[in-house]
């Protein structure tokens, strides 16, 4: 595993896993120097399960300089992104996003 942004956590990923980190981390870095320079942002990833919940982690301590997040509730979500939205309102949106595509 060549990805180590916290390397006590890196050997812990599978390996199927880190180097799609790689890509999504690099990704990530060009499109805030190309397309979000200079904007005010914040992201949450919200996770629910051990692996990714590891995976968002160590991709959120890649960009330290970044407002990025990740939580494992909806109160947390709509907390750091301070959206307005009721609870329940955005938990039934997310249920039905199966079935948008």
């Amino acid at each position: 595993m060549t990805f180590s942004p916290n390397p006590n956590l890196v050997d812990v990923i599978p390996d199927k896993y880190a180097s799609n980190l790689e890509k999504v981390t690099a990704v990530r870095e060009k499109v805030n120097r190309d397309e979000l320079k200079d904007k005010d942002f914040v992201l949450a990833i919200w996770v629910n399960e051990p692996i990714p919940t590891l995976i968002a982690h160590q991709f959120v301590n890649s960009f330290s300089n970044m407002n990025y997040n990740y939580c494992s509730t909806v109160v947390e979500v709509v907390k750091i992104l301070t959206l307005s939205f009721q609870q329940e309102v955005l938990e039934k949106m997310i249920d039905n996003l199966e079935n948008t595509f």
